[in-house]
């Protein structure tokens, strides 16, 4: 028994120092590369037993070793003992300084490897289940998102200067997020269309979207978003289309700025193809 006891404090006390914490997240990332079949690195980790962490210079590749994410800086809050668990609750996430780049050509997203991971089970066993993740807070700074999409031909770009997000359901298997309060600061979202890869496709009379058996063109994977409130304060929205001409000096629909914009919403919700809010 006392040597058990030795032993347990012994490894206790090597998990505090942070050489042996970086030793271990570099024997975790490798684990996790091989799960999901690409790079995953981190630079520097310092974690508590075992509900905290904290992350830096995180970066995730894709299948075609791209980079989807890099992550400056994360803080964690989650289940005590989490990697003994099949659902798993991020009970606070902190990003600072990141970037996550989005990107298809086809009809499959760079980031759809992860969604099967967490969403589905990893063997044939049906008595088994994937991970499930739950988020309940999340705190944004400095945050910088490209979503390409050759596909259907639009390049979206966003950028965050702060948020915050107190989440009251977030369950990826069931395309649901739910927000008490989201709060903005200084948000950039810009839209450029242009022309795409995806085959041209039929045009359908404008009733034929709302028939139950169609899928809506703006919300092909059918999400479900819903929030409380959202206060934006100082944000800027930009929408450009190609054009075979220069831009008019005057004004011009297929290049159209908005910015120092601020307002609130209440009740807000996006479900099929329609949005709503106060």
């Amino acid at each position: 028994m006392l040597s058990i006891l030795l032993f347990i404090v012994t490894v206790w006390f090597l998990v505090q120092l942070t050489p042996v914490q970086n030793w271990l997240a570099r024997k975790i990332s490798k684990k996790i590369s091989k799960d999901l079949q690409t790079e995953v690195s981190i630079k520097h980790v310092d974690f508590s037993l075992f509900n905290k962490m904290l992350l830096e210079g995180v970066l995730v590749k894709d299948r075609s070793k791209d980079t989807l994410a890099y992550i400056g800086r994360a803080g964690v809050n989650i289940t005590d003992w989490f990697f003994l668990k099949e659902k798993v609750e991020l009970e606070y996430v902190s990003l600072e300084q990141s970037t996550f780049y989005l990107h298809r050509t086809d009809s499959t997203w760079n980031y759809q490897f992860l969604i099967d991971y967490f969403a589905t089970p990893k063997s044939t066993d049906s008595t088994k289940k994937g991970i499930q993740l739950n988020l309940k807070k999340a705190e944004l700074k400095q945050i910088y998102f490209i979503q390409k999409d050759e596909w259907r031909g639009q390049t979206m770009t966003g950028k965050i200067g702060y948020a915050l997000f107190d989440l009251k359901e977030f369950d990826i298997a069931k395309k649901i997020i739910e927000a008490e309060t989201i709060e903005m600061v200084s948000p950039y979202y810009s839209i450029h269309g242009y022309k795409g890869n995806s085959p041209q496709k039929i045009s359908k009379p404008e009733e034929a979207y709302h028939l139950k058996d169609v899928v809506e063109h703006w919300n092909e994977k059918r999400w479900q978003f819903k929030a409380k409130t959202i206060k934006i304060e100082n944000g800027e929205l930009r929408n450009d289309a190609t054009t075979q001409r220069e831009p008019y000096t005057y004004f011009d629909g297929s290049h159209v700025q908005f910015n120092h914009i601020n307002g609130s919403f209440t009740d807000f919700r996006f479900i099929g193809d329609t949005m709503q809010a106060t």
